[in-house]
């Protein structure tokens, strides 16, 4: 074991100091928590949405995602196939990134953002990547602001109300999510038009960041060397840290305990996903996991613009 490993070991940053049983059981546990209403890092907080609606061909909707760095819209819909078509997407800048505004002005930049969509349909889903408190009636309230946007009015708002009455179309039905939930109901846009197992395991290229990094900033080969040990040892943790959260949730549902009954995981393409290192060590973990005593069967499939998608997904089918 040279330095760099004893240092990661000394440290507790390895993998190998990481239990994925102890680790899901903890996830479990604190979900537990936050559904009986008590103190815990998960606030499991209801979405008042489901994921057993039918998606109906040709009912155009508007699906909006206000993520961390940009604000992107689309017309979307479901063809005679069940297909999926897009349509006019558009990227804007997340709004009250570059300077603070007013809860007035915050909702009028994003109902600028959509004037040539506001005549497309009377539904609207909205994927809001921030912490929000979801009604029965499916609006939200803003809790608290992350990701460096500065619009302190919003705390405490009605979203998809303010963001109505900006658009001045307050008639419009609006369902709001976070990305977790917009991911998953994604995933009914790969099983909707009945996607073969060959085009459901298949997964958008990828490439491997690490390379081209250390070529760029190092020049030493122990230096090389140390920075590969650590990159690799950080990316192997994140991935069993992602492993151990998905597996409670599998856990949690009591689902896919037969094979005619597999469970689908959408994958949303973040950026560690992109890199094949962590691709190939989150299926290894997930994989020997639910092969154990914790045995499940699942599908993965990777939906591109799945938050997105999945946001115009729930509006057609709640």
């Amino acid at each position: 074991m040279n330095k760099t490993q004893q240092f990661l070991k000394a440290h507790k940053l390895s993998a190998a100091e990481l239990d994925l049983q102890s680790l899901t059981d903890d996830f479990i546990s604190e979900m537990e928590n936050g559904l009986a209403g008590k103190a815990g890092s998960l606030l499991m907080l209801p979405t008042y949405l489901g994921a057993e609606g039918t998606i109906k061909p040709n009912q155009p909707v508007v699906a909006i995602d206000a993520g961390g760095t940009n604000f992107r819209a689309v017309k979307m819909y479901f063809d005679d196939n069940l297909k999926l078509v897009t349509e006019n997407l558009q990227q804007r800048k997340m709004p009250a990134i570059d300077e603070e505004l007013s809860n007035k002005e915050f909702f009028a930049t994003l109902a600028a953002y959509l004037t040539e969509y506001k005549n497309v349909s009377d539904k609207i889903g909205f994927c809001f990547s921030y912490a929000v408190e979801i009604y029965p009636n499916k609006d939200g309230k803003l809790l608290e602001w992350s990701k460096e946007v500065k619009a302190p009015e919003v705390i405490g708002q009605m979203v998809g109300k303010n963001l109505l009455q900006a658009m001045g179309t307050p008639k419009k039905q609006i369902v709001l999510m976070n990305d977790t939930v917009s991911t998953l109901l994604a995933g009914q846009a790969a099983t909707a038009g009945k996607l073969t197992s060959e085009e459901v395991n298949k997964f958008v290229s990828c490439i491997d960041l690490k390379a081209n990094i250390l070529s760029e900033i190092l020049v030493g080969p122990e230096d090389k060397e140390a920075a590969t040990i650590i990159i690799n040892a950080f990316i192997e943790r994140a991935a069993k840290l992602v492993a151990a959260s998905l597996a409670a949730v599998v856990l949690k549902t009591g689902k896919a305990k037969t094979a005619d009954k597999p469970i689908l995981m959408t994958i949303e393409g973040t950026t560690f996903y992109k890199m094949n290192n962590f691709r190939i060590m989150f299926e290894a973990f997930l994989q020997g996991f639910f092969s154990g005593k914790n045995r499940r069967f699942y599908e993965i499939v990777e939906v591109p613009n799945s938050s997105l998608i999945g946001a115009g997904i729930a509006a057609i089918v709640n």
